[in-house]
This record gives C-alpha cells, sequence and structure tokens, in this order.
C-alpha cells in the first residue's frame, strides 16, 4: 500500500493541477462553449447559401405596351410572356418609361408596332422594340421567349397556308404549354456532408486558439504566482519536471475541448458523416489542437495579466485565421501572405483540410501532402514546448 502511495506522488503537480483545474471548471467550459457555439454559428451562415437545393422560379417585371392592338398573335404572345412575367402598369411616354427602368420598377419593356402582325405574318421585316436594363439575366430569358413564340408561329403559318389567326394562335399557344417534367435530386448528399465538416474543421483554427489558449494561460497563471513558484523551486522537484507535468495537465484539458469540437463535428453532420475522410480530419485537427497547445504552453509562461492574456487570444486566434486561410479562402490570398503564412502550423492545418476535402482515392501518393502537414504541425508542437523549457529554465535561474 505504501507502495502504491508512494507512486501515486510521483507527480504532485499535476495532482494538484486537477485540482485547481476542478475550481476554475466553469470558466473553462464557458470558453469552450461560446468559441464551438461560434464555430457552428460560422459554419451553419457560410454553407446556408451555397448547400440549399431548392430551385425556385421567379418572373420579371415587364411593361408590355402594345400599338398593334388585341389581335391573336399580340394576345397570344402576352399571354405566354405572363407564364413567366408581372405586367407593370407604365405611362406610355419616354420619360416615365426611363424612370421606370432606373428604379427598376420593370426590368424589360416590349413595345409592338402599329401592324406588326399582318407585316410579320406576310413576311415583312416588322420587329419587337425592346428596352431593357443593362447586364440583366433576366431580359436574355424574356428575349428567348419572344423569339420563341415568333419562330412557333412562323413555323405553323409556313406548314399550314391558310390559316386564320385565331386557329394559328391556337395552335402556337397548345404547342408552347406542353412543358417536361423536371425533379431536382441530390445524388452527393454525403460530399455536400463533407464540405459542411470541412468549413466546420476549417473554423476551429480559431475556436481552438481561443479555447485552449484561454485555459492554459489562466492556468499557467495560477501556477507562476510567486509564492507557489517558490515553493516549487525550493522543494526536490526539477523544474523540468514540473513544466512536463504542467504539460501532461494542458494535454488533459486540450483532448477534452478537442473531444468536444468532434463531438459537435458529428452532431452537425450526422453520424452517416463517418468515414475515413472525417477520420483524418479529426486526426488533423488533434495534430493542430497539440501545436496550439504548445503555443499557448509557451506564451502562457510568460504572461502575467487578465489583460495581457486577452489580448494575446484575440491576436493569435485572428492573426492566423486571417493569414492562413479560415475567413479567406488559401486560394484568393496574395503569394507573400502565404509566403508568410508557411511559418504558422495553422497553414498546414487548412492546406490538409483542403486536400482532405477533396480526397476520393486513398492512394499513397494523395495521402503524403496530408500527412506531411500533420507531422509539420506536431513539429512546430514539439518547436513550441522545447523553447518553452529553455526559457522557463532561463527565468527560473533569474528569480532565483
Amino acid at each position: 500500500m505504501r507502495a502504491f502511495e508512494n507512486n501515486k506522488i510521483k507527480m504532485p503537480v499535476l495532482k494538484i493541477y486537477f485540482k485547481v483545474l476542478k475550481k476554475n471548471l466553469r470558466a473553462v467550459i464557458i470558453y469552450a462553449g461560446i468559441f464551438l457555439l461560434i464555430a457552428a454559428m460560422l459554419t451553419k451562415y457560410g454553407n446556408n447559401n451555397s448547400n440549399n437545393m431548392n430551385f425556385q422560379e421567379t418572373k420579371t417585371d415587364i411593361a408590355f405596351i402594345n400599338y398593334d392592338g388585341n389581335t391573336p398573335i399580340t394576345s397570344g404572345l402576352k399571354t405566354y410572356l405572363s407564364g413567366n412575367a408581372n405586367f407593370i402598369n407604365v405611362k406610355d411616354d419616354s420619360q416615365s418609361l426611363q424612370d421606370a427602368l432606373f428604379f427598376r420598377r420593370v426590368e424589360y419593356i416590349v413595345k409592338i408596332p402599329k401592324g406588326f402582325t399582318q407585316d410579320f405574318l406576310s413576311g415583312g421585316s416588322a420587329k419587337i422594340d425592346k428596352t431593357t436594363i443593362a447586364e440583366s439575366e433576366s431580359s436574355v430569358y424574356i428575349d428567348s421567349m419572344i423569339s420563341r413564340y415568333l419562330s412557333t408561329v412562323q413555323l405553323f403559318q409556313k406548314n399550314i397556308p391558310g390559316i386564320s389567326q385565331a386557329r394559328l394562335a391556337l395552335l402556337v399557344k397548345n404547342n408552347l404549354s406542353v412543358k417536361a417534367k423536371v425533379t431536382l435530386n441530390s445524388y452527393d448528399s454525403q460530399a455536400n456532408k463533407l464540405s459542411i465538416a470541412a468549413s466546420f474543421f476549417t473554423v476551429l483554427v480559431y475556436a481552438f486558439m481561443c479555447i485552449i489558449f484561454m485555459s492554459i494561460s489562466s492556468m499557467m497563471q495560477i501556477f507562476n504566482k510567486s509564492d507557489l513558484r517558490r515553493r516549487t523551486l525550493s522543494s526536490p522537484l526539477r523544474p523540468t519536471s514540473m513544466k512536463f507535468q504542467l504539460f501532461l495537465g494542458h494535454f488533459a484539458v486540450t483532448l477534452a475541448v478537442w473531444l468536444c469540437g468532434m463531438i459537435l463535428a458529428v452532431w452537425m453532420c450526422g453520424t452517416d458523416i463517418i468515414g475515413s475522410n472525417f477520420a483524418l480530419m479529426c486526426a488533423n485537427s488533434l495534430c493542430f489542437a497539440i501545436s496550439a497547445l504548445s503555443l499557448s504552453f509557451l506564451i502562457g509562461g510568460m504572461v502575467s495579466t487578465r489583460g495581457t492574456q486577452n489580448a494575446i487570444a484575440n491576436v493569435l486566434s485572428l492573426g492566423m485565421s486571417f493569414t492562413s486561410g479560415v475567413f479567406v479562402p488559401q486560394q484568393y490570398l496574395s503569394a507573400s501572405l502565404l509566403n508568410v503564412a508557411h511559418f504558422l502550423p495553422s497553414y498546414w492545418y487548412i492546406k490538409a483540410v483542403n486536400d482532405i476535402s477533396g480526397l476520393v482515392t486513398f492512394s499513397t501518393a494523395n495521402l503524403s501532402p496530408i500527412i506531411y502537414a500533420m507531422l509539420i504541425e506536431l513539429g512546430f508542437a514539439v518547436a513550441f514546448f522545447a523553447i518553452s523549457l529553455v526559457l522557463g529554465k532561463k527565468k527560473s535561474s533569474v528569480n532565483v
């Protein structure tokens, strides 16, 4: 029993760490809850429009001015256009029509000149006048509808000699009323969910940096208090061992935060997202969480006040997010900015997320860049931890 107790207290700093963590658990949970909720909201908002597969037909506001009277052909044209247009009453003068276009009351103005029907049916050069908003997509569709109607009229007239206008308009109406049934199906729901997961894992850079840094630096401030630090230095415990035990405690907190992030990812995307791509994203996020832990451990040892802690947390999280491709995709960032971002673990994390989201075949050639990026993230973690040990040793010798 005594031997067991002796083994149990070999890590006294870690034991004290969890006692302190228990008292500050509420603050850690608040940090995690707030920033994971922000990550979820950013993901949902960013994918709300892109993932909407619903199609909704819209109508174009047009002004229909007919100087040719209500002939069967012009009346048929207006009826045909009514399926995809809203007819707006506008006063028939140039100033009123120009104002209607300028203030977007209408997007298209149709003017049928006097004598159009007779001239058109006799093979003349009569044309329908139109005025549209520049570069309006809807005007192209209305143009195609008018062209289709007039070409159908000509087709029936040429093939049925002597046909009356009423009969001609009826045949054209029946012909153009035939529509194909269109059904929109989403055949790639898995890819859609994978895209949502990639967006969520991208935003995790911001959330993880904020949560991990705020949690770790808060704990470091307690252990860096002068009284506690002097007692530790006067004990037989080596500074390196103390640092290592603190790091283990921080790792436990980081692992808990990472697990919460993974649970939230599954909750947002559904259990069917679980697969090889998702597993790689989880492994990549764990590598980044460890590098964020080491960076927070390094900086947390030098932070002395709460205000400095909050300032550094904002600078780190936002700076790494904007320079690495979290809020702006990497392909849109300048080459000079990306060259600087190469020296940040977040850049390699985002690069791996992009590669994983587009991964179809799991060949060695496709997996190599992803594994390489993860190893670089872990390399950053080792480097940050080593620097913190060196700086901590120097700080201890100076305090002594």
